[in-house]
């Protein structure tokens, strides 16, 4: 008879938590994220009403000096892992405060009909707030409707069609991301609860060339600020928490250039071209700040709310748009290769616009929501990072200055990024090049 494997101690003390709250104990899986741990006290504890507040505390750690103390919702990813227990605390709302509200009011004023109508059963009043757009509507909603229904209520209302925002898009509330098949029941939300709609921005196939007459054995350390998350990475190496309090997470590669312009990637042992890493918006993040430098004012770049406008920007018809990129391109210093990938790449998403309003960063810009740190340090880095969307027909009569830019000599974008082509051109020299872009995502209509 086959012999069953019982998990090992060390897994199981992994993996089980206590939950501790009032004369009651659960032991319960381990929550990494200090939403799920609250999710997992809803659940285990029911009887907690739904709108107390719940904080987590601790006494174990040293630095508590044996005083039961909360844990900040920032300082979870920390501390979860060395805890073997939390102590659970519920308060209620404070008189007056908005989740004292009744759940059962339906008829207010400019209130649209609870969808689906449930005359017996709870409602809550949402707000769906779009942090781009600045577009706020408010509804009142059976408890137990699914928030694919509230999405399609509120795009109708918007003018995008039923479906326009049912893909693409995130809804955080109290720094939770919520499913479309969530209900504010499931998600023990309260009367007056704001869903921040936020566009799935995608900073699509940066890549990274070390590029080296001779050999040379090299760090590559990338990290992300906190409005980005990677979401692919290669060669695969451990993505870590950064070091830097500013910064959000960061890779590590080790790598050595090879004089025909490959690396082998030396943690892996992978033969590579490039370095390739992407990333998606992380929405429950704030805004960064302008930078004051010796040399003046940095744009502060945010990828949950990317500038696109009529004076940083460059509007062509979707026909005329290859040729024009490959000469900018050239200009930034991209050799043939690099250009013919970032265009190749990025073709796809823009045939389907009839025309496209696009920027390249200033490298100073970029390289605060995505600084890189190669180690020893090499002779040139040119980062060129492209922002772009659609604009149709009807719109381009807005973007007078855009579509004059277009008859500009390709050059200017070398002032704009920050390039020096000669020196990122030069094959005697240790040079780092890297390309990506990103699509600013709108509602489209259905």
């Amino acid at each position: 008879m086959p012999r069953i494997s019982q998990p090992t101690l060390s897994s199981v003390n992994n993996t089980l938590f206590l939950y501790k709250y009032q004369t009651k104990r659960i032991l319960a899986r381990r929550q990494p994220c200090y939403q799920d741990a609250l999710c997992s006290c809803r659940k285990n504890f029911p009887n907690i009403p739904t709108e107390y507040h719940i904080t987590l505390h601790t006494n174990e750690l040293d630095i508590c000096e044996g005083q039961m103390t909360e844990i900040a919702e920032e300082m979870w990813e920390d501390v979860v892992g060395t805890l073997k227990s939390i102590t659970v605390i519920a308060e209620p709302p404070e008189v007056g405060s908005a989740s004292t509200s009744s759940l059962q009011t339906v008829a207010r004023t400019n209130a649209t009909p609870p969808i689906p109508v449930e005359a017996s059963m709870a409602t809550i009043r949402l707000t769906v707030a779009s942090i781009c757009g600045n577009q706020n509507e408010t509804f009142d909603i059976w408890e137990h409707a699914r928030f694919s229904e509230l999405m399609e209520m509120y795009s109708i209302r918007m003018g995008y069609g039923p479906h326009a925002l049912l893909e693409g898009y995130r809804l955080i509330s109290r720094g939770m991301q919520l499913s479309l098949d969530d209900t504010p029941a499931s998600r023990y939300m309260l009367d007056g609860d704001v869903i921040h709609l936020i566009y799935r921005l995608r900073g699509g196939k940066p890549v990274i060339y070390l590029l080296s007459p001779s050999l040379v054995e090299a760090s590559v350390k990338l990290a992300l600020a906190p409005q980005w998350d990677f979401s692919a990475i290669y060669p695969v190496v451990s993505i870590e928490k950064a070091v830097e309090q500013a910064h959000h997470r960061e890779v590590t590669w080790r790598v050595q250039t090879q004089p025909n312009g490959d690396l082998k990637e030396l943690i892996t042992g992978l033969d590579v071209a490039y370095l390739f890493w992407e990333a998606h918006t992380n929405p429950g993040s704030a805004a960064p700040k302008v930078s004051n430098t010796g040399e003046g004012l940095i744009e502060a770049f945010n990828p949950n709310a990317a500038v696109l406008n009529d004076d940083n920007s460059v509007v062509l018809p979707v026909s005329k748009i290859t040729p024009y990129l490959d000469r900018a391109l050239y200009a930034l210093g991209l050799h043939t290769e690099a250009r013919t990938s970032f265009i190749t790449y990025w073709l796809p998403s823009i045939l389907k616009h009839d025309n496209i309003a696009f920027r390249f960063l200033p490298q100073a810009s970029y390289e605060q929501a995505a600084p890189l740190i190669v180690s020893p340090t090499p002779d040139v880095v040119s980062r060129v990072f492209m922002v772009f969307q659609g604009v149709s027909d009807e719109e381009v009569s807005r973007w007078t200055k855009a579509t004059a830019k277009v008859e500009e000599d390709v050059s200017f974008w070398e002032d704009v990024v920050g390039i020096d082509r000669k020196r990122t051109m030069d094959a005697s020299l240790f040079r780092v090049v890297e390309w990506g872009g990103m699509e600013v995502l709108r509602p489209s209509s259905s």
